[in-house]
Order: structure tokens, then sequence, then C-alpha cells
């Protein structure tokens, strides 16, 4: 991966024309150089600007708050920000949101989360599982 190839498609996810975008590689290539030697990788800025693009769609983060200086300017943010996409995406996968708990980021910053949780079951389902475990934990007791 190259600086010119990550900034283009810096430029594809965030496609906004700002004064930062039009400057152009050339005025960003040291930036990109120490992005990638901090091992981040073309996923990992996916996964930021999804995650960014995510909050400013539901009005948690301003639209600016993705700009180029913020994201990748910054190795620390970019990895705050990277753990905390990485979070919300082990947390979407099957489960529905429960609630809002404060998360400290590496940085020592709190932030409101979503919190999730896993899909509700039925009573019966509940107790027939108890159920079970209390018939297989009877078998398995000794004879006294």
């Amino acid at each position: 991966m190259t600086p010119s190839t990550l900034h283009a498609l810096f430029r594809q996810l965030v496609p906004e024309s700002t004064v930062e975008l039009q400057r152009g590689l050339m005025s960003h290539e040291a930036d990109w150089r120490q992005w990638m030697a901090c091992g981040f990788k073309e996923e990992d800025l996916r996964l930021v600007i999804g995650y960014l693009n995510h909050q400013i769609k539901h009005n948690h983060w301003h639209k600016f708050s993705r700009a180029f200086t913020n994201v990748i300017c910054s190795p620390k943010r970019f990895e705050d920000l990277l753990s905390e996409a990485k979070a919300e995406q082990r947390q979407r996968e099957g489960q529905k949101p429960m609630g809002t708990v404060s998360v400290v980021t590496a940085t020592g910053q709190v932030r409101a989360r979503t919190v999730m949780r896993p899909e509700a079951r039925r009573f019966d389902e509940i107790v027939a599982e108890h159920l079970a475990n209390m018939r297989a934990a009877v078998e398995k007791a000794p004879d006294l």
C-alpha cells in the first residue's frame, strides 16, 4: 500500500471536498508514511471511517470529525478510534442495544457508548432449559 493509494481510498471514503483534501497527496505524503509506520492497514482505515460515518449519521459526531488532520495526522487518535470501532463491531454482531455506559479510551477520555445485549428469550424456554439442567444433575448424582 502506497501513500497515493491510501490517499485515494481516503478521498473515496470521505467524499466531501474539504480544503485539506484539495491540497492533495504531496502535502500529506509524510502523514501517510507516519500512519503506515505505526502498523495501520487499509482495513483499519475502512473500519474507522465506517465507524465515523455511522456516528455522524446518528448525530453522535460532527462531519468534520473525519477530517484528514483528525483521523490520519494523529496516530494516537487513530488508535483510539480504531479500538472504539472494533469494540462497536464486536458488539453489533448478533446483538441489540441495551443502554449506554461510559468507555475510557486509551487517552483517558470518557465517552458514552451503546452497550449491546443478547436476544431476549421467552420465559418457557428459560424454564425448560433450567428443568433440563436439573434433570441432568439429578441423573448424574450418586444414589444415596
